[in-house]
């Protein structure tokens, strides 16, 4: 367990390697565990009120996260393609349009811009998507690196002085430049940036 947190196997591989090798992160499995503990204490405390509810158990509360990034919903719900045309179905939309815009087939503005974060910001947070539909990108900062540490070249994330320690310069995380560099990155997506804690 010095290299899982979680251990996952199955009749065809029984050691678990394949599932659970560096995934997920330690926070992440720490938060899924509180997750489960929260619903079976809603089954258990919540009674009849959780069978004719059941959405209540995945209604995720945002406070445990240190930022949302709200996104525009003309995005969330399709982009340019889906506003354009009222038709469900992809290869409809098409023809409604007289075939034109077919590269936007499958296109998903969101999971993209949430990749490049995870590119460029990996060090220093953790983010959570729902995938299509979902109009918010959740955050935590990486704990590895919240703090003061002495400063060096190739930090791999922003920082900001708040010291000197000897011949030392200490620094921390720049909490509001990273948040201010991912709304920059989304543009017209995000609407808004909250920060939680």
């Amino acid at each position: 367990m010095n290299r899982v947190c979680l251990f996952a196997g199955s009749s065809v591989v029984g050691d678990g390697a394949v599932w659970t090798d560096g995934r997920p992160v330690k926070v992440v499995a720490a938060r899924m565990t509180a997750l489960a503990r929260a619903a079976d204490q809603a089954v258990k405390g919540g009674g009849l009120e959780v069978g004719r509810r059941p959405e209540m158990l995945f209604k995720g509360d945002m406070g445990g996260y240190d930022f949302l990034i709200r996104l525009e919903g003309g995005v969330v719900k399709g982009g340019k393609l889906e506003r354009a045309t009222k038709v469900g179905f992809k290869n409809l939309q098409l023809q409604a349009r007289g075939g034109e815009g077919r590269e936007m087939v499958g296109f998903d503005p969101v999971q993209l811009y949430v990749d490049e974060l995870r590119r460029v910001h990996g060090e220093a947070v953790l983010l959570f998507y729902g995938g299509p539909g979902c109009d918010v990108v959740a955050g935590l900062w990486n704990q590895v690196h919240t703090g003061r540490r002495k400063w060096k070249i190739r930090m791999g994330f922003s920082t900001v002085p708040v010291g000197v320690k000897g011949d030392d310069v200490e620094v921390e995380m720049n909490n509001e430049a990273i948040l201010a560099e991912m709304a920059r990155l989304g543009g017209d997506m995000v609407k808004k940036v909250e920060m939680l804690k």
